[in-house]
């Protein structure tokens, strides 16, 4: 593990790399090729949006009562 720009990267051995905040929260997972995914949370600290780099689509998570109600995609 090795700290750069503010964040944990975590380099595994098949080249595939794992962001992680100071909190210990995933923030992108990225594979040997640099397709990446990104994660942000709300507020709550809930997994609010998964976006992949490579196609530009992103889920979006909704929570109800905190917990998970529903999840939607958008294509752009």
């Amino acid at each position: 593990m090795q700290y750069e720009a503010g964040e944990y990267i975590w380099q595994r051995l098949d080249g595939s790399r794992y962001g992680f905040s100071a909190a210990g929260k995933l923030l992108w997972l990225e594979d040997q090729k640099t397709n990446r995914l990104t994660l942000s949370y709300d507020s709550q600290g809930s997994l609010e949006t998964v976006t992949d780099s490579a196609s530009g689509r992103m889920m979006t998570f909704h929570y109800l009562d905190g917990l998970l109600d529903r999840v939607t995609t958008i294509l752009s």
